[in-house]
Formats: C-alpha cells, sequence, structure tokens
C-alpha cells in the first residue's frame, strides 16, 4: 500500500522548509532536494510524515555519499592519464581527453596529430569524435556531435587509449 497523499504533501511541506534554512550548495541543501524527489515517489510505504521524511533525508544522504566515493574511484581511475574527470548530475563520469600545457611527442610527432590519425581505425565518426575532445568538448558532446551514443564515444576512448598506449610502448622499446 502507497504512503496517502496527505502524508507525502505534509513530508515534502516540512522539506520545503527545511530547505529554506539550508545553505545555498550545501550538502544538507543536495541531501533535502533528493529528499523531496524520493518523497514524490509513489512507491514509499510511510504512514507518518515524520517517518517518511526521515526515510527519505537518509536516502538522500547516502545517494550523495555515493557519488562521492564513485567520484573518487574515478578519479583515482584516471588520475595517470591524460584524462580529466567530470562529475555529472546523473553519476555519470563524463572523461575528457585533457593534454598537458606542452604537448607530448612520441617518436617526433605531435601527440594531437597522431590522436588524430589512431582515430581514422575507430570509423568512419573517429578523427571528427577525437578533434572534438582535443577542442575540449566531453564525451558526451563531442558524441552528440558525430551522432553516436555516448556509451560508443567512451569505447572509442578505451580503444585510442590502446592505441596510442602501444605506440608509447614501441617508441620507448626503440
Amino acid at each position: 500500500m502507497g504512503t496517502t497523499m496527505s502524508v507525502r504533501w505534509a513530508a515534502i511541506e516540512d522539506l520545503q522548509r527545511r530547505i529554506t534554512r539550508c545553505k545555498p550548495g550545501s550538502d544538507e541543501e543536495k541531501t533535502t532536494e533528493h529528499a523531496i524527489s524520493l518523497c514524490l515517489s509513489e512507491t514509499r510505504d510511510d504512514a507518518e510524515p515524520q517517518h517518511l521524511v526521515r526515510n527519505a533525508l537518509r536516502n538522500g544522504a547516502h545517494v550523495l555519499a555515493r557519488g562521492r566515493v564513485r567520484e573518487r574511484n574515478a578519479l583515482r581511475r584516471y588520475a595517470s592519464t591524460h584524462l580529466r574527470v567530470v562529475g555529472t548530475s546523473d553519476g555519470q563520469d563524463a572523461i575528457d581527453l585533457k593534454l598537458s600545457g606542452e604537448p607530448s611527442s612520441i617518436d617526433g610527432n605531435d601527440f594531437c596529430t597522431l590522436a588524430i590519425q589512431r582515430a581514422s581505425t575507430l570509423g568512419p565518426f573517429g578523427p571528427r569524435f577525437v578533434q572534438r575532445l582535443l577542442a575540449g568538448d566531453t564525451v558526451a558532446e563531442a558524441s552528440k556531435a558525430v551522432n553516436i551514443s555516448r556509451a560508443s564515444g567512451y569505447r572509442a576512448i578505451r580503444r585510442l587509449r590502446a592505441l596510442l598506449c602501444d605506440v608509447r610502448n614501441l617508441a620507448d622499446a626503440g
């Protein structure tokens, strides 16, 4: 049995009062905003407004904490590469190809030129996709610009990274 509308609206009213007292951009505000979204769900089964508020705030805090853990793990995972990790509102990692101030050179070739050359092996979208990334677009923006899915964009970056690492390993061995 779902929560009645009067209980749900009483809980939302309480959360709205709480959010007006929160500092803008604070964790408390983010948690309370998420709790409001949770209270709007018809699948919540709390009979009393205070129980609904408490449970929604607890769940909202867990969501915020999990997002932070995901962001830390992504930063740790990509810290040693030429990638920049940006957290998005949907919890996904947006990974941009990020070049340092002085371009890396592998066997006398500019990194950007080499990346664009190797991108032709990704498919017909490859060179345009990599050019968009090198211009500063996120994976989502570059993928949309070349009419591929975000998941295909991430797969293309993994393949490109493997290709560039193979070239770098050959240059180091030679």
